[in-house]
């Protein structure tokens, strides 16, 4: 198996609504189609959840703090380290 590079993101769009990033890299062919096949479904369950957080933020309102858990730390780095940049810039 070759070297693959995944890039997967979600980036917020409005208030309600967000961008979901998602590309793969790999100079073997057939192991790119092997991916994208395995991973609509993964996509998928990804797009639902997403959209049940949202309802339930909706319903309920939003959280007093953030929830992170381990596996979020290094997202949620990036995250801060990009609103704190936003804010500088602006």
């Amino acid at each position: 198996m070759r070297a693959m590079y995944i890039f997967h993101a979600i980036t917020s769009a409005t208030k309600h609504s967000c961008y979901y990033h998602f590309a793969l890299a790999s100079t073997d062919q057939q192991q790119l189609e092997n991916m994208r096949d395995y991973l609509k479904k993964v996509v998928q369950e990804d797009m639902e959840a997403s959209e049940t957080i949202e309802k339930l933020l909706t319903i309920n309102g939003e959280p007093e703090r953030e929830v992170i858990k381990f596996s979020d730390h290094n997202s949620i780095r990036a995250r801060r380290q990009l609103q704190k940049m936003m804010a500088e810039e602006s």
